[in-house]
């Protein structure tokens, strides 16, 4: 799912969106400046359990922690995050991955989807966009339980 930027004030409904309280959240991305600024849009809405800087860390990270929600950058040092996704999804770890690039093209979100993401958003969607992606993935990790990859 490769989804276009959406502004946050789009009708000032981003407040309004109904994104559980707590859902853990593993945040991946090796600019310190990028993940503290995920974290202060989730402020609140979710908890973020951990943070990784590279693809190695995210899988000892996910393995550990078992978040509901992955957001994974894709360029990192060590261990890409493809590479990464593919090793959490190897290890059956159920949390959904949400693939953050700053590239807009579909062989990105191709990529990632081949490599086990559940979805594909650009660094400039914004705050409302990030927060229902992360909602429908909660939403379908309710009703269809764990993840089931086989990648």
């Amino acid at each position: 799912m490769f989804v276009p930027a959406i502004p946050d004030t789009l009708f000032g409904l981003f407040l309004l969106l109904p994104v559980p309280l707590k859902a853990k959240i593993l945040l991946v991305d090796d600019h310190d400046v990028v993940r503290k600024g995920i974290r202060a849009h989730l402020d609140g809405r979710c908890e973020v359990c951990a943070e990784a800087v590279n693809g190695q860390e995210a899988v000892e990270k996910a393995a550990k922690f078992e978040p509901d929600i992955i957001l994974m950058d894709i360029s990192m040092p060590l261990m890409n995050g493809l590479e990464a996704i593919r090793q959490i999804r190897k290890l059956k770890i159920p949390s959904k991955i949400v693939v953050l690039s700053m590239h807009e093209t579909p062989q990105v979100a191709k990529s990632a989807r081949d490599a086990g993401a559940d979805a594909c958003l650009t660094k400039t969607a914004g705050t409302a966009q990030l927060l229902r992606t992360i909602d429908e993935l909660l939403q379908s990790k309710k009703s269809s339980g764990p993840a089931n990859h086989s990648h």
